[in-house]
């Protein structure tokens, strides 16, 4: 992640313009985590089973796992100095799934938890399986609201807690999940871009 230039292109622009009300847009900054979900809570392997042939009771399903990441766009965003303001917006957050570990997954809720007290845990984001299947990527949708992000990435470190939802459980899915040895990794991708908005000439 790198957002260092910050500063230095809004100083820039004011220094160019020396005008009021100029927005400039700064590029997007990203950081990558890595996130791992325990895969816990299997039903037990029925007598004579195999991937294709024997069937899983009716009724079963994975329970929803869950697992937390932390991500810190803050020191970018809080270098705020007096007449400019700073929007912010979440312009990607993807799981990855090219090696189709997580094409299993029926829905995902991220939620986000801020570093002060006034920013407690909320919902982020949301993901829902298509109707064709996942693709390389699960892309997340955010739900919460501009401003509402901008204060909670700008807290400080933040949590995003990703759960998965849970989901029938099929043969071939049992033998999917006991392959995965008790965990399913991947990495997470978050991006944020920022304007400032210049209210006052130099």
């Amino acid at each position: 992640m790198n957002f260092s230039k910050f500063g230095l292109v809004i100083g820039t622009a004011l220094a160019m313009t020396g005008c009021v009300n100029a927005n400039v847009s700064v590029p997007s900054a990203c950081d990558s985590q890595v996130v791992s979900f325990p895969v816990t809570g299997l039903p037990a392997v029925p007598p004579g089973f195999t991937c294709t042939s024997a069937p899983i009771p009716p009724g079963e399903s994975t329970p929803p796992y869950s697992t937390t990441q932390k991500f810190d766009f803050s020191g970018a965003l809080n270098q705020n100095t007096s007449g400019v303001d700073i929007t912010a917006q979440i312009t990607q957050l993807v799981l990855d799934n090219a090696n189709g570990d997580l094409s299993w997954v029926p829905s995902l809720e991220v939620d986000i938890t801020g570093a002060t007290p006034t920013t407690p845990k909320v919902k982020l984001a949301t993901y829902t399986a298509p109707v064709g299947g996942a693709g390389s990527e699960l892309d997340v949708t955010v739900v919460l609201d501009g401003d509402m992000v901008l204060s909670y990435l700008k807290s400080g470190q933040v949590t995003l807690t990703f759960t998965i939802g849970s989901a029938p459980i099929t043969s071939s899915l049992l033998c999917k999940l006991q392959s995965l040895n008790g965990t399913v990794s991947t990495t997470a991708n978050m991006c944020v871009s920022a304007q400032a908005s210049v209210t006052k000439s130099l």
